[in-house]
Formats: C-alpha cells, sequence, structure tokens
C-alpha cells in the first residue's frame, strides 16, 4: 500500500513538472518600426569628373518576430524624391527604387543585419547615368527594439 501511494506522489509530482514546464517557454515578441532618413551630400562623379550634390529620402520599416532561438525579418525600403545636380555642369538626375529584404537566421539576444540597395540615377540623355549605393544597417534585440542607421552611400558610373 505504501509502494503504490509513494507511485501515486511520484506521478502526480512529475505530471505538475510537466505542467509547469510549459509555462517556461517564452512568447514570441513581434518587432515593428518606421524610419526616415534624409540623403544630403556630395558624391565623387568619375563619368564626368565632378561633384554631384545628392538629395532625397529613405523610408524604411522592419517587420518581424523572435521566436525562441529564432528570428525572421522582413525590410522595406523605398527611396522618394532622389535627385542630384552636377556642382560644375548643373547636369541634373532623378532617380527611384524600392527594395525588399528577407531575413530569417539563428538568434542569440541580438540581430544585426546589413541591406545595400542601388538607385539608378538618369540624366538627360543617354551618357552620365550615375548608380548610387546605400546602406542600412539594423539590429533588433531580445527585447524587439530595433536600431536602424544609414551608412555611407557611394556612387558609380553607369
Amino acid at each position: 500500500m505504501k509502494r503504490k501511494l509513494r507511485l501515486a506522489y511520484v506521478a502526480i509530482a512529475l505530471s505538475l513538472i510537466s505542467f509547469t514546464n510549459i509555462g517556461f517557454r517564452p512568447p514570441a515578441i513581434t518587432f515593428n518600426d518606421q524610419s526616415s532618413f534624409d540623403i544630403d551630400g556630395d558624391l565623387w562623379n568619375d563619368c564626368t569628373g565632378e561633384w554631384v550634390h545628392i538629395t532625397g529620402q529613405i523610408h524604411f520599416t522592419v517587420h518581424g518576430m523572435i521566436n525562441g532561438n529564432r528570428i525572421s525579418m522582413v525590410q522595406h525600403g523605398n527611396c522618394q524624391g532622389l535627385s542630384g545636380v552636377g556642382l560644375s555642369s548643373r547636369k541634373h538626375y532623378a532617380g527611384s527604387n524600392v527594395f525588399n529584404d528577407i531575413y530569417n537566421a539563428n538568434f542569440a539576444g541580438s540581430y544585426t543585419a546589413l541591406t545595400t540597395s542601388s538607385v539608378k540615377l538618369n540624366a538627360s540623355g543617354s551618357d552620365n547615368n550615375l548608380t548610387v549605393t546605400i546602406r542600412t544597417k539594423t539590429t533588433v534585440n531580445a527585447n524587439g527594439d530595433i536600431t536602424a542607421s544609414h551608412l555611407e552611400d557611394s556612387m558609380f558610373c553607369q
């Protein structure tokens, strides 16, 4: 009788332990963020041998989920009103771009993604078109807090 009672206590204890372990699983964390970065600076144009003043804005959104040791994240960006003016020639350039990046990766307390997007800036006629490369760094911490920063841009001939 004592043995059966002891086995019953062990069974109850094990079921309580297994039942309470369900509650130890951390909940999934979702995150959403929007940022805008102004572009306003001079880039060297090797095609024409002059500086080009570039202006515009990048609108950037990030959505995702951290689930245990996995992260899924979607980034969307679009360049709005991107234009340039040759400082010597006064040649005008204009362009736009949209990009989407999807990340699925291991998560160990923090995750960083580097995004590179290229925007073709067209001038009147077919000569001297440019491509501006825009880089963005996005970091997500364990709480789902997002830090997005615009890194240095570069330009090359097209």
